[in-house]
């Protein structure tokens, strides 16, 4: 790490942008979300919120090439938002995705997989897809 980046704590951190082609990609995957949404089985939920994280940590990959974690991107994404809130609500959405896939006894309701897909949803809208 260099003086610089040092002082200015990640000031200098390389940074890269979504393409036209990176948001259509992404409206893509995001058609095979709602269509699990559609289909509503607890199951179709689960795997719509792990594809909901997973399109919105590719789009990080490519803004934030040299992170290692998506926590880490989510954290160097905070500028890409124009609403504390929306940003807020990912990181929500992020944590639910974690309990759910590392936690065996975690139960995702319906009602609950909506809203958490939602709130991937407007991070999306953030990113111009």
């Amino acid at each position: 790490m260099g003086i610089f980046s040092w002082l200015f704590k990640g000031s200098f951190e390389k940074r890269g942008h979504l393409t036209d082609w990176d948001r259509d990609q992404a409206r893509a995957r995001w058609a095979a979300v709602e269509e699990q949404l559609r289909l509503g089985k607890p199951s179709n939920m689960k795997v719509a919120v792990m594809d909901s994280d997973k399109i919105i940590d590719d789009l990080l990959k490519v803004l934030y090439p040299d992170t290692q974690t998506m926590g880490e991107r989510l954290k160097l994404a905070r500028d890409q938002f124009r609403e504390y809130k929306t940003y807020d609500e990912l990181w929500q959405a992020h944590k639910t995705r974690n309990a759910m896939v590392h936690e065996a006894s975690f139960e995702l309701p319906n009602f609950e997989a909506i809203s958490v897909i939602g709130k991937y949803r407007n991070a999306l809208r953030e990113f111009g897809v």
